[in-house]
């Protein structure tokens, strides 16, 4: 993915790497801070135009079983009037937002994006608690063991 960024615009990355006793890279975790406060659309057109992108993507690219929306006319309503668009600070939750991103990935491997896109969020794009990420017996624990392993 290029992202193009004009004016006076700036993202800050974030990114913690594990390696293996090799030295070779194991793992990692990357954040863009502010991401959604650079790049959100700001304007009813920039965000109709995401809408688009969107649909026009969906339609081309997930058909057959992988359809889920009916027209390109039914994803726009849907993705208009039924979810919030959200921010890209919030791409991971129910929103226009997280399917934006997505949408990039559904030529790539529509098995797995198609359902981002659609209606459901396909576990990817659905509202999430802060349990989601912090609270479950596992968390980091998997990484951590492959490193030792490695």
């Amino acid at each position: 993915i290029t992202v193009n960024i004009t004016g006076n615009k700036r993202l800050t990355f974030f990114a913690n790497m594990a390696f293996d006793k090799n030295y070779k890279l194991w793992g990692y975790d990357g954040q863009i801070r502010n991401f959604g406060l650079t790049l959100d659309p700001s304007t009813d057109a920039e965000r109709e135009a995401t809408i688009g992108f969107i649909c026009t993507f969906t339609q081309t690219f997930c058909a057959g079983e992988l359809q889920q929306y009916s027209s390109v006319e039914n994803c726009t309503q849907y993705l208009m009037k039924r979810i919030p668009f959200g921010s890209f600070d919030r791409g991971d939750q129910g929103n226009v937002a997280c399917r934006t991103i997505h949408a990039y990935f559904v030529p790539l491997l529509p098995t797995v994006h198609c359902p981002h896109v659609g209606p459901t969020g396909g576990g990817a794009c659905t509202d999430k608690t802060i349990d989601f990420y912090y609270n479950q017996p596992n968390f980091l624990g998997c990484a951590a063991k492959q490193c030792q392993e490695n």
